[in-house]
């Protein structure tokens, strides 16, 4: 059934139709690419708080900036970074 309908929908719009649907890496860096200034613009808006509010410190306002830049690292390049942590931990370990 569920080829029927694959066969119908690759004869009626084409291959790139299908591939586009199955292949989540592309759908996923699209995401990613979206997702990680976004978090890291909202968190840099949080700690501006610190510089112009009424609880002014240089070192909350650095303590933000910083949590943004490692989040939009883990969002944007997580893999790779968790990858050379483990290896890191296997050639210590081992």
């Amino acid at each position: 059934m569920i080829h029927e309908f694959a066969a119908q929908v690759v004869a009626t719009h084409g291959a790139d139709v299908l591939y586009l649907a199955t292949d989540g890496n592309k759908i996923a860096g699209g995401v990613r690419d979206f997702i990680a200034p976004l978090a890291a613009i909202i968190i840099g808006v949080m700690g501006i708080r610190y510089l112009i509010g009424d609880q002014r410190s240089m070192a909350g306002f650095i303590g933000f900036l910083l949590l943004g830049i490692i989040v939009y690292a883990f969002i944007k390049y997580g893999k790779e970074i968790l990858d050379s942590f483990s290896q890191l931990l296997q050639g210590w370990l081992a």
